[in-house]
């Protein structure tokens, strides 16, 4: 681990929670809501990971045609258009950011807003962060040490090498989990101050995951071309030295 990985990857995501918690107890209470609100920091953070995400997962599609199987790529293609959709409902598709009054289409939402997610009586957003919590534990933490500690993987050619990370977004992942588990505890004992916003911090981490994956894949994808590139133009320079000679 180099020690730019190990601020980006680890040290950030850290001092970003320990930010927010220092944010919590020395803010006024009355000044709270640019944290926690619909369109408070983490809340608008959360959106942004997931379009950045969404944005460097389609460069890659567009960028490996050629380069990468064709399944993969449809799993390029398939986490921007997530990314794209999750940033999007987060953000009531722009009524958090213009103030429109809710169409009545979505005049079922339990919170009166313009998504999905919290339509059916908050059903698709009970499921969406269940598949939040089970899928980024399976996707970046389990799987990949799994791989991790099997030889032969990573290769380029191995699907390994195109869609898993290695270690790197693990811290981010623990601290989702740990912003569950602080969400978790029951009102009563940590009281409602400190219950309130976890679950917003929660889903930061996930968009924070989700665009350092995409981020990860590029960067690992685009070193292995150069170096293919770079052994190309070596063994040409070599063929011409020889005729030369």
């Amino acid at each position: 681990m180099s020690r730019k990985q190990l601020v980006i990857f680890v040290l950030a995501p850290i001092g970003i929670m320990v930010a927010y918690a220092l944010s919590r107890w020395l803010l006024p209470v009355d000044s709270q809501a640019i944290l926690s609100d619909e369109n408070g920091i983490v809340e608008l953070a959360t959106a942004v990971g997931f379009a950045a995400a969404g944005c460097v997962a389609f460069g890659l599609w567009r960028r490996t045609r050629g380069r990468a199987p064709g399944p993969c790529r449809a799993f390029y293609l398939l986490c921007a258009l997530v990314g794209a959709l999750i940033a999007c409902e987060e953000l009531s598709w722009g009524q958090h950011l213009f103030n429109w009054s809710t169409p009545e289409l979505f005049a079922t939402n339990d919170h009166g807003e313009t998504n999905l997610h919290n339509m059916f009586g908050n059903r698709p957003s009970h499921w969406l962060k269940d598949a939040g919590n089970v899928g980024s534990v399976l996707a970046f933490v389990i799987v990949p040490a799994i791989a991790m500690l099997r030889r032969g993987q990573y290769p380029a050619g191995h699907w390994t090498h195109y869609l898993l990370p290695r270690w790197e977004l693990m811290t981010m992942v623990a601290l989702a989990q740990l912003s569950q588990a602080i969400w978790d505890i029951p009102k009563p004992i940590i009281g409602e101050f400190w219950h309130e916003g976890w679950n917003e911090l929660r889903e930061f981490y996930w968009g924070l995951s989700f665009a350092a994956y995409a981020a990860v894949l590029r960067h690992r994808l685009d070193a292995a071309e150069e170096s293919r590139l770079g052994s190309s133009h070596d063994a040409s320079y070599s063929h011409i030295e020889r005729r030369a000679a």
